[in-house]
């Protein structure tokens, strides 16, 4: 089974990211699923928790603002790329989960 995580960045401490950690970690090694994590802007920083090696990442590399709203007009034009980018990779991989985080 492909399962597909959905999160914004996994390089911040928080504890989302911890647990994530532990559920992807955990499905890969005890259940033997295929494993995918698809952030939106990791923009090549480091994991903050460590990952199975069989884990594997996808990186839209979307480069929303952090520091603006989802709905201000520098972010709202990057919608189009991100749903594209995203629906590339969904055909790619072909999941049969995806989990929104």
């Amino acid at each position: 089974m492909k399962i597909v995580f959905l999160i914004d960045q996994f390089y911040k401490h928080g504890g989302i990211e911890k647990i994530l950690s532990q559920k992807l970690n955990y499905l890969v090694k005890n259940k033997s699923y295929e494993v995918i994590l698809v952030t939106i802007n990791q923009n090549q920083k480091s994991f903050v928790y460590q990952l199975d090696k069989n884990v594997k990442h996808y990186d839209l590399a979307i480069d929303y603002r952090f520091d603006k709203s989802y709905y201000h007009p520098v972010n709202w034009i990057k919608l189009l790329t991100h749903y594209l980018r995203l629906k590339k990779i969904f055909k790619l991989i072909l999941p049969d989960v995806a989990v929104s985080v």
